[in-house]
């Protein structure tokens, strides 16, 4: 931070803060319930729970200060995963050409240039064979080298390949088994079992619920900076997180009399993100005064350069298992049931600007502000549930299993002049550049199955699925719309080059869900069967994209003036709910089957570009683009 006057007579002025974290968390647990006698009853239970927190802050800062420098001046701030930087010999085709369950080998012509890559940037990836997954065709894939170290590479917003390590990577496995064996045969075989696995992973949120968002910032504030060179500005954050929960269940019932079983397994994870990325040149000091300072009167430099850039990625797998078991006994029940649940959510602002600037001029480099954002949540939920009762007698055998992804993204993507003064000399342009790229990636799958068999049996399953994803919402599901924008506002600009406002979103959500349920009884004097399997998927994006010139009493280019705003959208859902019940009896047999498959997709993006209660001029051409494609 620099909060004194600071004067160079040669080289750069250089503001540089750096913040990695990196958090790796494991949590194991297991246990083994079993008992042998007459009356045999196991019971075991197991939980195990991860919470991870990141709340880092970089800033690098010039504020209520004179700077005079004979080059540059250069603020940069970092917040970063382990490893970050970019590949240039790696293409998106050429990973998504590679990417497969099967790995690649030393001998592969991308693992040479990936090792190459890696060297170059002073991280080595261990020797073996690598294996590449892709989290979303085009756009992020998972490398892990033979050391089962992780790397997340993704496509950025600028169409380059970015290489980091996870800033959360999570892994939380419980397990438990109960077993009770009747020995005797004569009284009870009870087996009972319950496993329980969570994650909480939280960068920029507080483990009260409450957003304290991480921040990534350089700022000029209520300073005044004369340079030969460019002032420069550079605010890039990186946040990975990486999880996998599972939870397990085996309960086993055993007697020739009476054998019961209950397993219950349940596994959830809750991914959240939040930051505040900015690269901002403010005519207000930290304090919140006007510039006072009387030496020279705001920013007057060859160029001015903004760039704030964010890469939010959650990758998370949440699994649920569970089965119980009843046997030989002429009274046999099992109760199995399987719940997996996902919880993710990225809500960022990224801003490159100019506010509150009475005097902000630059020469031939001209002014660019470009704030950029990259967002990818990659899902996966899945619930398996069985539960078998075989007797001589009644036998009854009831499983369930639910699977459930929550997945938002809700971002504020600026780049713009508001309430200033801007002047451009020696051709220089002013170029406004806004980029939002999100995507969810949902799969979730749920499978019940119940046998039973004996004198008379009775088997239930249910199988059941839900997803929900938005973009440009808020946790509760309430309408927030998503913010891209390249704006001028109550603004004055007097630009010798051209004027370039662009803003460009691309959204798309994709689900894949799947629900799934068997029941089997079998009597020899009578069976009754039920099954229902039952998929929901809704999908809804409502993202507001401006180029706009609005509410600014004097904007004059001598050259031309593009104003764009356009929107790429895609909603995709596929849902399959597939069920059986089949019974069957000397005297009665029963069954029913019920399966539905629903899915909602919603599109409601605000498209705009134009001019608003403005005076504008240009001396070539105007253009003004608003492109919906969804």
């Amino acid at each position: 931070d620099v909060d004194q006057g600071l004067q160079t007579t040669a080289g750069d002025i250089r503001v540089v803060a750096i913040e990695q974290a990196h958090i790796r968390s494991t949590a194991f647990a297991a246990s083994l319930g079993a008992a042998l006698g007459d009356l045999a009853v196991g019971i075991s239970g197991a939980g195990a729970d991860a919470t991870n927190i990141v709340l880092t802050k970089a800033n690098a800062g010039v504020d209520a200060s004179k700077i005079t420098s004979f080059r540059d001046v250069v603020l940069d701030a970092t917040t970063k995963s382990e490893a970050l930087f970019a590949i240039t010999g790696v293409t998106a085709a050429g990973l998504d050409a590679k990417a497969s369950d099967d790995p690649l080998s030393e001998t592969d012509s991308l693992t040479t240039q990936l090792r190459a890559e890696f060297a170059a940037a002073g991280t080595a990836l261990a020797s073996g064979d690598l294996e590449l997954s892709s989290l979303s065709t085009g756009r992020a894939w998972e490398l892990t080298d033979s050391a089962k170290t992780k790397f997340i590479l993704s496509l950025d917003a600028a169409g380059g390949i970015q290489v980091a390590r996870p800033t959360i990577q999570a892994t939380v496995i419980s397990a438990a088994v109960g077993v009770g064996v009747d020995t005797s045969g004569n009284k009870a075989g009870v087996g009972a079992s319950i496993g329980v696995a969570l994650a909480r992973n939280l960068i920029g949120w507080t483990l009260d619920d409450v957003a304290s968002p991480t921040e990534v910032r350089t700022t000029v504030s209520g300073s005044n900076i004369v340079a030969a060179g460019t002032l420069r500005q550079d605010a890039v954050n990186g946040s990975l997180i990486d999880a996998t929960v599972f939870a397990g269940s085996v309960a086993i019932g055993f007697s020739s009399k009476t054998s019961l079983s209950g397993a219950g397994a349940g596994a959830k994870t809750i991914n959240r993100m939040s930051s505040l990325v900015e690269a901002v040149i403010d005519g207000r000091t930290a304090a919140g005064a006007a510039n006072t300072a009387p030496a020279v009167a705001g920013i007057n430099v060859a160029g001015i350069s903004l760039n704030a850039a964010d890469t939010s990625i959650i990758s998370t797998s949440t699994f649920a298992a569970s089965v119980a078991a009843s046997l030989a006994g002429k009274l046999t029940a099992s109760l199995s049931i399987a719940v997996g649940l996902a919880e993710n959510a990225i809500t960022n602002v990224v801003a490159a600007e100019i506010r509150n600037a009475p005097a902000v001029k630059a020469g031939a480099g001209g002014v660019s502000a470009t704030a950029s954002e990259t967002s990818l949540i990659k899902a996966k939920s899945q619930a398996v549930s069985a539960s078998l009762s075989v007797g001589e007698g009644f036998s009854a055998a009831l499983s369930g299993g639910g699977a459930d992804a929550y997945n938002m993204i809700n971002n504020r993507i600026v780049a713009g002049v508001s309430d200033s003064t801007v002047t451009t000399s020696a051709g220089g342009d002013v170029v406004l550049t806004a980029l939002d790229s999100s995507l969810i990636d949902a799969r979730v799958f749920a499978l019940s199955a119940a046998v039973s068999g004996g004198q008379n049996a009775v088997s239930f399953a249910i199988g059941a699925s839900l997803s929900r994803n938005f973009v440009g919402y808020d946790r509760d599901g309430r309408p927030q719309t998503a913010d891209v924008r390249a704006v001028v506002t109550r603004s004055t600009l007097d630009v010798a080059g051209d004027l370039r406002q662009t803003a460009t979103s691309s959204q798309a959500i994709t689900t894949s869900i799947d629900a799934i349920s068997a029941a089997v009884a079998v009597g020899a004097n009578g069976g009754v069967a039920g099954a229902g399997a039952g998929t929901d998927a809704i999908n809804t994006i409502a993202v507001g994209v401006d180029a706009s010139i609005i509410a600014s009493p004097n904007v004059a280019v001598a050259g031309s003036i593009v104003l764009d705003a356009s929107d790429t959208s895609t909603a995709k859902a596929d849902g399959d709910a597939a069920t059986v019940a089949a019974a069957f009896g000397v005297k009665i047999s029963f069954a029913i089957a019920v399966g539905v498959c629903l899915a909602e997709n919603q599109i409601a993006n605000t498209v705009r570009s134009g001019i608003v209660q403005s005076t504008v001029s240009a001396g070539t051409t105007l253009s003004i683009t608003a492109t919906e494609s969804a």
